[in-house]
């Protein structure tokens, strides 16, 4: 699923999900987490995703689907890992990406490939 944690219905919609993981033991494999700010919200609903097993997927194609830590600030960062950093520092195990080549070598550097 894909989950706008910061609107209404991204919330009510996480909520069912996670209301059938309470109940069935269940969880999607992953969850894409969409926000516009990095905010609690945001912190909270990536660590009950991980919480539930599952895997966090983080689109960093736009800021506005990953409160602005998205691949063009990467690319024009001196130290990319100011970005990839905040993304991997939430639990991210699947980045969706623009800029592969950035994102590949910046994570040899870090021995995170």
């Amino acid at each position: 699923p894909i989950i706008d944690c910061q609107k209404a219905r991204g919330k009510e919609l996480f909520g069912q999900y996670e209301s059938y993981f309470s109940q069935t033991g269940e969880s999607p494999l992953a969850y894409e987490v969409c926000f516009s700010t990095l905010d609690d919200t945001a912190k909270d609903c990536c660590s009950k995703v991980l919480e539930q097993g599952s895997k966090l997927w983080l689109n960093t194609l736009w800021g506005s689907l990953c409160g602005g830590y998205d691949d063009d600030a990467a690319f024009g960062s001196a130290d990319p890992g100011e970005v990839y950093g905040v993304i991997l520092g939430l639990g991210a195990s699947i980045i969706q990406t623009d800029r592969p080549q950035l994102l590949i070598s910046w994570l040899e550097k870090q021995n995170r490939r």
